[in-house]
């Protein structure tokens, strides 16, 4: 078992190029929104786990945005700047998926 898909988010085309090689599918943050991206790419699910490496608030944010239900992020970076969850959206994805069990 594994990932059935990675995403590669960067501004850097040559990683991007790297990351496709490897398998991934590369999205170019230079010219999209990364969340709409990825929300658009997972057809509005989100996705299961996202991996911030940056240390940016705004990327660390944008990690969090992406999650689906019950998605996982690990911020795996030090960060000069404070950032904020919106913990409302955490709640309503949490309590989404809670309703739609049978």
């Amino acid at each position: 078992m594994g990932a059935s898909t990675v995403f590669a988010i960067d501004i850097n085309q040559h990683k991007l190029t790297g990351a496709e090689k490897l398998g991934a599918t590369p999205i170019d943050a230079a010219g999209n929104d990364p969340v709409v991206a990825l929300t658009e790419a997972t057809q509005g699910k989100g996705i299961d786990v996202a991996l911030e490496v940056i240390g940016l608030a705004k990327t660390m944010q944008q990690a969090v945005q992406c999650l689906g239900v019950f998605g996982r992020a690990a911020l795996a970076c030090i960060s000069e700047a404070p950032f904020q969850v919106d913990l409302g959206l955490i709640f309503v994805k949490t309590r989404f998926r809670v309703n739609a069990r049978p």
